[in-house]
């Protein structure tokens, strides 16, 4: 899963760039950039980092991570903050590096234009090796010369096969015109190969079928409203399944509602829907309430406030990513909703950016990390032996992304003993020799992600979170 925001290095040098996935490329001004991946197993965020040469000043909101979908990742760059500069759009692929044909990472500039693609409108689709489509979908007003009533029309904006062109819907089947003005998008998901969806959070889906160049309305769930940071879209990688997600506020003792709860005022329940995309009908297929996750042995630790932000897991449709925030920290964890478990929880590591950026966000599904990894159904490889700086940005034009090392056998070893003195800063009471072993596999998994994902749990949630850990392993 992608953090929105990107990271900014304006060092000069790529000394902090992934070797595996650093690529470089000019922008339209013809100023050298390097973009990089930092990939964590979710629940953790991975993220893009941007890599400007010394002394270029830009701004977090200009330089993000739009859309995503298969190899590719779509990211908005501008060099120097502020409205009057030049914002360009990049597409990163991640190659091949897990097909018998490796091929590097690459990074291509979308040819120029002249307005900006605002980022809950604009999405990408990759159709295989060869077709990509990069979609804009806005509610413009149309103005009229006779003194008829403005029109409400769909406008899409599209990149394919190297060009731009506008193209204008008189309508949008299964909603009328008057009604588009009600309709913002929140975010813009692929489903499978041919459609892009953009969906608004309270008004239903818009799907753009590509073969056939129509535009389809289909409502959402007849179902309690929510915040918008209580609900959410999601397409699986398996069958390409549509999903919504509604979280709403609700009394778990008989009262008339959630501020007359005597238990709490933060009560609330899930709700799980699928769009069977034959009929096009939503199927309600899971509910939780929250005292069913507050009765486990897993949360007691946490704190009983309504979580955000849902996101479904791509590989399991039964698997939804949160975040719950309390008072100056924000956890992200991993809800079972079929086995009503909780799997895992996360401490979102850089929390204080939120407070001049926005409150919590939806992280982006993504599956670019299957095509950088050599060894698919894990994560890629991590080389922790002293890398030589890169260069500086001005004066390098090339760089072999592959030049990697295998981790060597040493660095493992000083690996455990890391864990081990880690392990001793808990209380081990209640944890047999046998749960202590099966921490450290757990920690030795995906060559220090996890340890990683583990020191950045609060240092109290850390028993709790192995636990929680090592019973999932068992299960």
């Amino acid at each position: 899963m992608f953090e929105p925001d990107v990271d900014l290095d304006t060092t000069g040098s790529y000394s902090t760039a992934d070797p595996k996935t650093l690529v470089l490329a000019r922008t339209s001004s013809n100023h050298p950039i390097g973009v990089s991946l930092r990939i964590a197993s979710p629940p953790a965020e991975s993220r893009v980092c941007v890599h400007f040469p010394q002394g270029s000043q830009p701004s977090r909101l200009d330089n993000q991570v739009i859309a995503a979908h298969g190899d590719s990742v779509l990211i908005k760059v501008s060099r120097e903050g502020g409205s009057d500069k030049t914002k360009d759009y990049f597409v990163y692929n991640a190659g091949t590096a897990a097909t018998g044909s490796p091929r590097p990472p690459s990074l291509s500039l979308l040819p120029p234009y002249s307005g900006y693609l605002r980022n809950d409108w604009t999405g990408i689709l990759r159709r295989g090796e060869d077709d990509l489509v990069v979609a804009c979908l806005k509610i413009e007003t149309r103005k009229n010369d006779d003194n008829t009533p403005k029109e409400h029309v769909p406008e899409m904006l599209m990149f394919r096969s190297g060009k731009w062109w506008k193209i204008r819907w008189a309508r949008i089947i299964g909603i009328e015109n008057d009604e588009l003005v009600y309709f913002w998008s929140s975010r813009v998901i692929p489903v499978g190969d041919n459609m892009l969806c953009w969906f608004c959070l309270h008004r239903g889906l818009i799907f753009y079928i590509v073969d056939d160049k129509r535009l389809v309305y289909k409502p959402l769930p007849d179902d309690p409203s929510s915040a918008h940071s209580g609900r959410n879209v999601c397409v699986t990688s398996a069958g390409n399944v549509v999903k919504f997600v509604n979280m709403f506020a609700r009394c778990c003792c008989g009262g008339g509602g959630a501020s007359e709860c005597k238990h709490s005022k933060n009560c609330y329940a899930i709700k799980t829907w699928t769009l069977r995309m034959d009929s096009m009908t939503w199927v309600l297929d899971g509910m939780m309430d929250c005292t069913e996750l507050w009765v486990l042995d897993a949360y007691k630790s946490l704190p009983r406030v309504r979580p955000e932000f849902p996101v479904v897991s791509m590989d399991e449709p039964h698997v939804i990513i949160f975040m719950v925030h309390e008072k100056e920290w924000w956890l992200i964890m991993q809800v079972d909703m079929r086995s009503k478990m909780l799997r895992s929880v996360y401490s979102y590591p850089k929390a204080h950016e939120l407070k001049n950026v926005c409150a919590g966000k939806h992280l982006l599904p993504s599956k670019v990390s299957y095509y950088l990894n050599p060894y698919p159904g894990g994560t890629s490889q991590i080389d922790d032996t002293e890398q030589p700086p890169l260069g500086i940005l001005d004066k390098q034009e090339a760089h072999d992304a592959s030049n990697s090392k295998p981790l060597q056998s040493s660095s493992a070893e000083s690996g455990v003993r890391e864990i081990l003195s880690a392990l001793q800063e808990i209380s081990m009471y209640g944890l047999t020799g046998d749960d202590t072993k099966k921490a450290i596999s757990i920690l030795t998994h995906g060559n220090g992600q996890r340890f990683i994902s583990y020191l950045g749990v609060p240092k109290k949630l850390r028993k709790d979170w192995l636990l929680t850990e090592i019973n999932a392993s068992v299960g």
